[in-house]
């Protein structure tokens, strides 16, 4: 997982602990598992480096914690979530976000089908997302979320093989990107009925792909937003699918629902 902001780049490699570095690639600061408050041998899966904060956090799913550290060097632990409420009985997730409405963390549980929001200060759940009645808007298996600046949410569902859009409250689906279909990508007549199904959703205006055109497209796993500014017509929503091979950029107007 990485994120930028203040000049730096944070980047976290599961349990080689959090890396930050300047523009120039430089290191600055290695931040262990064990510099965290965790075990030595713990995992790291999610990070949130929210605009603006003169903080962020990052997530150890295993040890169901989530350390919140200083943005300003040295980079000194502030404290320390327990947030064990969030997940089923089995669970397994790698994502974490900031909420833009109010001082929230968004936090996936896979196994129980859920977004769960919590409170910032003591990490309890205040809130939990399941993206509504029925096979059509439910999740599936939410493994990435992230929101814009509306405060809109994205998730990517890998087993549904869609992103979902909800409003900022979370309760109601504005769109659904189908980016999984069967074929090979390079396959010009299964790509003209992806576009043309995705045209039927109202999803994306447009995209861009990298990657091996031969291998078929798997499931959405991890999401970025490029946006566009308050005076630009578009954002950029960047999918990581789940076989490693690609990468797509999807143009989505600012004026979708």
């Amino acid at each position: 997982t990485a994120y930028s902001g203040h000049q730096l780049l944070y980047l976290t490699q599961g349990r080689a602990g959090l890396f930050i570095l300047d523009l120039t690639g430089r290191l600055r600061r290695r931040l262990t598992p064990q510099a965290l408050g965790l075990p030595p041998r713990s995992r790291l899966t999610g990070l949130s480096v929210p605009p603006g904060s003169q903080r962020f956090y990052a997530l150890s799913y295993a040890e169901q914690k989530v350390a919140i550290v200083s943005r300003q060097p040295p980079w000194p632990v502030l404290a320390s979530l327990d947030v064990s409420g969030c997940y089923s009985a089995a669970f397994f997730t790698e994502s974490l976000a900031w909420c833009r409405h109010g001082r929230r963390l968004l936090i996936t549980d896979w196994a129980g089908r859920a977004i769960r929001r919590l409170d910032v200060d003591t990490g309890r759940v205040v809130a939990t997302l399941t993206g509504g009645d029925g096979d059509a808007v439910a999740f599936q298996s939410p493994y990435d979320v992230l929101t814009d600046q509306r405060g809109r949410l994205y998730i990517a569902d890998v087993a549904s093989r869609v992103i979902r859009l909800l409003d900022a409250d979370g309760r109601r689906c504005l769109r659904v990107f189908e980016v999984g279909f069967d074929g090979d990508v390079g396959d010009g007549k299964i790509m003209e009925q992806r576009k043309s199904r995705a045209q039927t959703v109202g999803s994306d205006a447009g995209e861009a792909q990298i990657g091996n055109d031969s291998q078929a497209a798997g499931s959405p796993m991890c999401l970025d937003l490029w946006e566009g500014g308050a005076s630009g017509r578009w954002d950029w929503l960047v999918v990581a699918d789940s076989n490693g091979y690609q990468v797509r950029v999807h143009k989505v107007a600012k004026t979708d629902s």
